[in-house]
């Protein structure tokens, strides 16, 4: 009696842990180079991937994040701002084990003028002044001002950046809850937008406080 209870205990804690789903999970230069499997929580059904591609003219670079989709909330998201730095973003969610395995691509930027035009300005600091507009593209029907001050944990200093340009009208929103604010210890983000159109104009801001331990 006591075999065979040991032996369904056993098959019942295979079953359960085969249940779970197995994801990728990986950040950056890791996701070249090193990528870890993961058995996800069993609430968790789907695989997440993120794309990141800050481009300042001369310096392209790019963060990438694999995981167990914990917040199903982030799946499935795109957003764009350009000023004189260019930030572009994506998300996207699948369901079946290890289904983020890959390289994960930035769907090509949209090169049609959308008869927008915004301010452009870019700054290490807490704000910027623009001295010119821009003609805005694609999908990019917003003018945004975004701004992030944050206090580094390697060196206690802060890093203050400054932008307006043309952007996604879900910039604010989705950057904000996207953000990686890991490097921090603590700061602010805070992002607003305008939009203008032949039916009207609609505005907008965020602003999202963060620390870290």
């Amino acid at each position: 009696m006591k075999t065979l209870l040991s032996i369904y205990i056993i098959f019942s804690i295979t079953i359960a842990t085969g249940t779970c789903l197995v994801c990728e999970t990986c950040n950056d230069d890791d996701c070249n180079n090193k990528v870890t499997p993961e058995e996800c929580d069993p609430n968790v059904k789907s695989c997440f991937s993120s794309l990141e591609i800050k481009d300042n003219g001369e310096h392209v670079t790019q963060s990438i994040r694999k995981s167990c989709a914990k917040d199903e909330k982030l799946c499935n998201i795109t957003f764009s701002m350009s000023a004189e730095d260019e930030i572009a973003y994506v998300s996207t969610c699948c369901k079946g084990d290890l289904c983020n395995q890959g390289q994960f691509e930035m769907p090509p930027p949209s090169q049609t003028e959308n008869n927008q035009e915004c301010p452009v300005c870019s700054s290490h600091a807490q704000s910027c002044t623009s001295s010119e507009n821009k003609k805005c593209l694609g999908p990019q029907t917003s003018c945004i001002e975004y701004s992030v001050t944050g206090v580094r944990k390697d060196t206690g200093k802060t890093d203050m950046e400054a932008y307006q340009g043309c952007g996604t009208e879900n910039f604010c929103d989705d950057r904000s809850s996207t953000y990686d604010a890991s490097m921090y210890s603590s700061g602010n983000l805070d992002c607003s937008f305008e939009s203008k159109s032949k039916y009207g104009s609609s505005r907008g801001s965020t602003s999202n406080s963060f620390s870290r331990n």
